[in-house]
Protein backbone atom coordinates (compact mmCIF):
# COMPACT_ATOMS: atom_id res chain seq x y z
CA UNK A 1 0.00 0.00 0.00
CA UNK A 2 1.34 3.67 -0.87
CA UNK A 3 2.94 5.69 1.79
CA UNK A 4 0.71 8.86 2.37
CA UNK A 5 1.67 11.80 3.90
CA UNK A 6 -0.52 12.84 6.44
CA UNK A 7 -1.54 16.16 4.82
CA UNK A 8 -2.62 14.15 1.34
CA UNK A 9 -5.91 13.11 2.30
CA UNK A 10 -7.64 15.39 5.00
CA UNK A 11 -10.27 15.33 6.92
CA UNK A 12 -12.26 18.04 7.92
CA UNK A 13 -12.66 18.39 11.67
CA UNK A 14 -16.80 18.86 12.55
CA UNK A 15 -17.68 21.20 15.29
CA UNK A 16 -20.13 18.70 16.69
CA UNK A 17 -22.36 21.77 17.42
CA UNK A 18 -23.04 21.60 13.98
CA UNK A 19 -23.21 17.66 13.59
CA UNK A 20 -26.71 18.07 12.49
CA UNK A 21 -26.16 20.62 9.69
CA UNK A 22 -23.16 18.87 8.11
CA UNK A 23 -25.70 15.32 8.57
CA UNK A 24 -28.51 17.27 6.91
CA UNK A 25 -26.64 18.20 4.02
CA UNK A 26 -24.64 14.85 3.28
CA UNK A 27 -28.70 13.54 3.62
CA UNK A 28 -29.23 15.79 0.61
CA UNK A 29 -26.72 14.94 -1.54
CA UNK A 30 -27.46 11.23 -1.03
CA UNK A 31 -30.68 11.68 -2.10
CA UNK A 32 -29.57 13.64 -4.97
CA UNK A 33 -27.88 10.65 -6.08
CA UNK A 34 -29.80 8.09 -5.44
CA UNK A 35 -32.62 10.22 -7.54
CA UNK A 36 -30.05 10.23 -10.74
CA UNK A 37 -29.55 6.65 -10.19
CA UNK A 38 -33.24 6.11 -10.45
CA UNK A 39 -33.98 8.01 -13.40
CA UNK A 40 -31.09 6.54 -15.19
CA UNK A 41 -32.63 3.07 -14.39
CA UNK A 42 -36.37 4.77 -15.24
CA UNK A 43 -34.81 6.16 -18.30
CA UNK A 44 -33.37 3.01 -19.78
CA UNK A 45 -33.04 -0.92 -19.55
CA UNK A 46 -29.94 -2.13 -19.98
CA UNK A 47 -28.70 -5.82 -19.45
CA UNK A 48 -25.20 -7.21 -19.54
CA UNK A 49 -24.87 -11.31 -20.32
CA UNK A 50 -21.89 -12.50 -18.50
CA UNK A 51 -20.14 -15.87 -19.38
CA UNK A 52 -20.12 -17.80 -16.69
CA UNK A 53 -23.24 -20.72 -17.93
CA UNK A 54 -25.02 -21.49 -20.71
CA UNK A 55 -28.13 -22.05 -18.39
CA UNK A 56 -30.76 -21.30 -20.59
CA UNK A 57 -29.20 -21.61 -23.90
CA UNK A 58 -29.40 -23.92 -26.17
CA UNK A 59 -26.20 -25.30 -27.94
CA UNK A 60 -24.69 -27.65 -29.53
CA UNK A 61 -21.15 -29.47 -28.85
CA UNK A 62 -18.49 -27.09 -29.71
CA UNK A 63 -19.80 -24.24 -27.04
CA UNK A 64 -18.03 -23.02 -23.85
CA UNK A 65 -18.46 -19.99 -21.19
CA UNK A 66 -15.28 -19.26 -19.98
CA UNK A 67 -14.60 -17.15 -16.53
CA UNK A 68 -17.58 -15.08 -16.99
CA UNK A 69 -15.91 -13.09 -19.61
CA UNK A 70 -15.66 -14.91 -22.87
CA UNK A 71 -17.97 -17.05 -24.90
CA UNK A 72 -16.29 -19.85 -27.42
CA UNK A 73 -17.45 -21.59 -30.46
CA UNK A 74 -15.32 -24.24 -32.32
CA UNK A 75 -16.19 -26.47 -34.83
CA UNK A 76 -14.65 -29.92 -35.44
CA UNK A 77 -12.38 -30.93 -38.39
CA UNK A 78 -15.03 -31.23 -41.17
CA UNK A 79 -16.52 -29.85 -43.71
CA UNK A 80 -19.85 -28.11 -43.37
CA UNK A 81 -19.61 -28.59 -39.58
CA UNK A 82 -22.03 -26.35 -37.72
CA UNK A 83 -21.93 -25.11 -34.09
CA UNK A 84 -24.46 -22.82 -32.57
CA UNK A 85 -25.79 -20.47 -29.70
CA UNK A 86 -29.26 -19.84 -28.75
CA UNK A 87 -30.89 -17.49 -25.92
CA UNK A 88 -34.04 -20.07 -26.06
CA UNK A 89 -35.89 -18.98 -22.98
CA UNK A 90 -35.62 -15.10 -23.49
CA UNK A 91 -36.70 -12.98 -25.77
CA UNK A 92 -35.77 -9.34 -26.56
CA UNK A 93 -38.67 -8.80 -29.26
CA UNK A 94 -39.70 -6.04 -26.01
CA UNK A 95 -36.25 -4.04 -26.88
CA UNK A 96 -37.64 -3.87 -30.41
CA UNK A 97 -41.61 -3.19 -29.19
CA UNK A 98 -41.43 -0.75 -27.07
CA UNK A 99 -38.20 1.26 -26.99
CA UNK A 100 -37.44 4.49 -28.45
CA UNK A 101 -33.76 3.89 -29.12
CA UNK A 102 -31.40 0.34 -28.59
CA UNK A 103 -28.28 -0.92 -29.15
CA UNK A 104 -26.45 -4.30 -28.92
CA UNK A 105 -23.29 -4.43 -28.25
CA UNK A 106 -21.23 -7.34 -29.05
CA UNK A 107 -17.41 -7.53 -28.21
CA UNK A 108 -15.20 -9.53 -30.85
CA UNK A 109 -11.55 -10.67 -29.37
CA UNK A 110 -10.65 -13.60 -31.48
CA UNK A 111 -10.64 -15.50 -34.89
CA UNK A 112 -8.58 -19.18 -35.06
CA UNK A 113 -8.50 -18.58 -39.18
CA UNK A 114 -9.40 -16.40 -41.52
CA UNK A 115 -10.62 -18.49 -43.98
CA UNK A 116 -13.39 -20.77 -45.87
CA UNK A 117 -16.09 -20.18 -42.52
CA UNK A 118 -19.52 -18.26 -42.07
CA UNK A 119 -20.14 -16.50 -38.82
CA UNK A 120 -23.18 -14.76 -37.27
CA UNK A 121 -23.59 -13.18 -34.45
CA UNK A 122 -27.37 -11.81 -34.27
CA UNK A 123 -31.24 -11.24 -32.87
CA UNK A 124 -33.05 -13.52 -34.87
CA UNK A 125 -36.65 -15.09 -34.90
CA UNK A 126 -34.87 -18.85 -34.40
CA UNK A 127 -32.89 -20.01 -36.46
CA UNK A 128 -30.74 -22.68 -34.71
CA UNK A 129 -28.51 -24.84 -36.50
CA UNK A 130 -28.78 -23.72 -40.11
CA UNK A 131 -27.41 -19.97 -41.48
CA UNK A 132 -30.06 -17.33 -41.88
CA UNK A 133 -31.80 -17.28 -45.47
CA UNK A 134 -34.50 -14.93 -47.06
CA UNK A 135 -37.52 -15.96 -44.74
CA UNK A 136 -35.27 -14.98 -41.42
CA UNK A 137 -36.21 -11.78 -39.51
CA UNK A 138 -32.70 -10.72 -38.08
CA UNK A 139 -30.17 -8.09 -37.10
CA UNK A 140 -26.78 -8.80 -36.72
CA UNK A 141 -23.01 -9.91 -38.52
CA UNK A 142 -21.86 -12.23 -40.24
CA UNK A 143 -18.44 -12.94 -41.01
CA UNK A 144 -17.78 -14.43 -44.48
CA UNK A 145 -13.80 -15.85 -44.24
CA UNK A 146 -12.09 -12.77 -42.98
CA UNK A 147 -14.80 -10.05 -43.89
CA UNK A 148 -17.59 -8.28 -41.90
CA UNK A 149 -20.64 -7.92 -42.92
CA UNK A 150 -24.09 -6.26 -41.72
CA UNK A 151 -27.00 -8.63 -42.10
CA UNK A 152 -30.61 -7.81 -41.36
CA UNK A 153 -34.33 -9.29 -42.98
CA UNK A 154 -37.52 -8.89 -42.54
CA UNK A 155 -38.91 -12.45 -43.12
CA UNK A 156 -38.91 -11.68 -47.48
CA UNK A 157 -35.46 -10.25 -47.89
CA UNK A 158 -32.33 -10.60 -46.38
CA UNK A 159 -29.05 -8.26 -46.66
CA UNK A 160 -25.34 -8.78 -45.85
CA UNK A 161 -23.48 -5.72 -46.81
CA UNK A 162 -19.77 -5.39 -46.97
CA UNK A 163 -18.38 -3.18 -43.82
CA UNK A 164 -15.45 -2.51 -45.71
CA UNK A 165 -13.74 -4.20 -42.36
CA UNK A 166 -11.43 -7.13 -42.58
CA UNK A 167 -10.00 -9.14 -39.45
CA UNK A 168 -6.81 -11.13 -38.99
CA UNK A 169 -5.56 -13.89 -36.44
CA UNK A 170 -4.63 -11.62 -33.76
CA UNK A 171 -6.11 -10.59 -30.74
CA UNK A 172 -9.16 -7.96 -31.85
CA UNK A 173 -11.25 -6.73 -28.90
CA UNK A 174 -13.24 -4.80 -31.16
CA UNK A 175 -16.88 -3.72 -30.15
CA UNK A 176 -19.64 -4.30 -32.86
CA UNK A 177 -22.36 -2.08 -32.13
CA UNK A 178 -26.08 -1.63 -33.56
CA UNK A 179 -27.93 1.12 -32.72
CA UNK A 180 -31.97 1.12 -33.40
CA UNK A 181 -33.78 4.20 -33.80
CA UNK A 182 -37.32 2.95 -33.97
CA UNK A 183 -39.14 5.74 -34.23
CA UNK A 184 -37.51 6.77 -37.19
CA UNK A 185 -37.32 3.30 -38.59
CA UNK A 186 -33.02 3.18 -38.64
CA UNK A 187 -30.41 0.62 -38.33
CA UNK A 188 -27.01 2.01 -37.47
CA UNK A 189 -24.00 -0.50 -37.71
CA UNK A 190 -20.58 0.79 -35.62
CA UNK A 191 -17.11 -0.91 -35.39
CA UNK A 192 -15.17 0.21 -32.92
CA UNK A 193 -16.78 3.40 -32.84
CA UNK A 194 -16.74 3.69 -36.67
CA UNK A 195 -19.86 4.07 -38.23
CA UNK A 196 -20.24 1.10 -41.44
CA UNK A 197 -23.36 1.26 -42.46
CA UNK A 198 -27.21 2.58 -41.91
CA UNK A 199 -30.03 1.16 -43.06
CA UNK A 200 -33.98 1.87 -43.49
CA UNK A 201 -35.08 -0.55 -45.33
CA UNK A 202 -36.11 -4.37 -44.86
CA UNK A 203 -35.92 -3.85 -41.44
CA UNK A 204 -36.74 -7.05 -38.93
CA UNK A 205 -40.57 -6.04 -37.96
CA UNK A 206 -42.04 -5.98 -34.15
CA UNK A 207 -44.11 -8.46 -34.20
CA UNK A 208 -42.10 -11.82 -33.52
CA UNK A 209 -39.88 -12.96 -30.72
CA UNK A 210 -35.82 -12.30 -31.35
CA UNK A 211 -33.43 -14.37 -29.89
CA UNK A 212 -29.61 -14.15 -29.45
CA UNK A 213 -28.62 -16.45 -32.30
CA UNK A 214 -24.79 -17.24 -32.94
CA UNK A 215 -23.37 -19.86 -35.63
CA UNK A 216 -20.84 -21.01 -36.79
CA UNK A 217 -20.31 -22.83 -39.89
CA UNK A 218 -16.90 -24.36 -41.69
CA UNK A 219 -16.51 -24.25 -45.55
CA UNK A 220 -13.78 -26.77 -45.38
CA UNK A 221 -12.26 -30.08 -43.27
CA UNK A 222 -10.69 -27.80 -40.89
CA UNK A 223 -11.67 -25.89 -37.42
CA UNK A 224 -12.68 -22.87 -36.87
CA UNK A 225 -13.25 -20.81 -33.68
CA UNK A 226 -14.83 -17.50 -32.70
CA UNK A 227 -14.41 -15.68 -29.12
CA UNK A 228 -16.55 -13.48 -28.39
CA UNK A 229 -17.10 -11.01 -25.15
CA UNK A 230 -19.94 -9.89 -22.80
CA UNK A 231 -23.14 -8.95 -24.80
CA UNK A 232 -24.60 -5.64 -23.59
CA UNK A 233 -28.08 -4.60 -24.47
CA UNK A 234 -29.82 -1.11 -23.73
CA UNK A 235 -32.78 0.12 -24.32
CA UNK A 236 -34.11 3.75 -24.29
CA UNK A 237 -37.72 3.45 -22.76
Amino acid sequence: MPDFEESAIPIPKINPNNFNTYFQTALSEFNIVKEIITSIHDYLDIEEIQWFSLDGFGKSIGVEARNGIELILYTSSVINNIVYLIRSNESYWSFIYDGKWCRWRFPFVKLLAITNQEIYICLADGFINTPPTNTSKCLGWKILNATLYTLHGNGTTLVATDSGVTFDTSIQNTELLIEYDIPNNTIYYYVAGVLVGTVTTELPPSTVNYYISVLVKTLEANIKHIRLGRFLFEKVK
